[in-house]
C-alpha cells in the first residue's frame, strides 16, 4: 500500500466522498508531486479491498493531517490548479519568484 498526502486546497469545497475528482498528491516514499484523477474515501474500507492507498490531507500552514484512503483511477502530466483562492505555490516555485524578485530591486538599487 503506497501513502500519499495532500491539502485541503486541492480539494473542492462541494467535493461528496466517491466521487471522481482531478487533484495534486505527493508520493510520501519520494515525495514525487502526482496529478492524478481519483476516489477518495474516509470511511472505513475492508481490508480485503486493498486497491485503496492511504492517503493523508493536511494544510499549507502544518498542523495534523485527516487520514483516508485514495484510489488513483489515472496520473496526468497536465497541470491541475489550487481549487481554492489563496492556495499557495510550491516551494520552488516560491524561491524561483524571490531570488528573481531579488535580482530585479538589486538591479533597480545599481540604476
Amino acid at each position: 500500500m503506497t501513502s500519499y498526502e495532500t491539502t485541503w486546497d486541492h480539494i473542492p469545497e462541494d467535493y461528496k466522498e466517491g466521487e471522481i475528482i482531478n487533484l495534486k498528491v505527493k508520493d510520501r516514499s519520494n515525495y514525487r508531486e502526482l496529478n492524478v484523477t481519483a476516489k477518495i474515501k474516509f470511511k472505513r474500507i475492508e481490508e480485503e479491498k486493498n486497491d485503496w492507498d492511504r492517503l493523508l490531507i493536511g494544510r499549507y500552514t502544518g498542523g495534523s493531517f485527516k487520514e483516508g484512503k485514495i484510489k488513483i483511477l489515472e496520473e496526468s502530466e497536465r497541470d491541475i490548479p489550487d481549487t481554492k483562492a489563496g492556495a499557495t505555490r510550491d516551494l520552488g516555485e516560491r524561491r524561483g519568484y524571490m531570488l528573481r524578485s531579488m535580482i530585479e530591486e538589486r538591479e533597480e538599487e545599481k540604476e
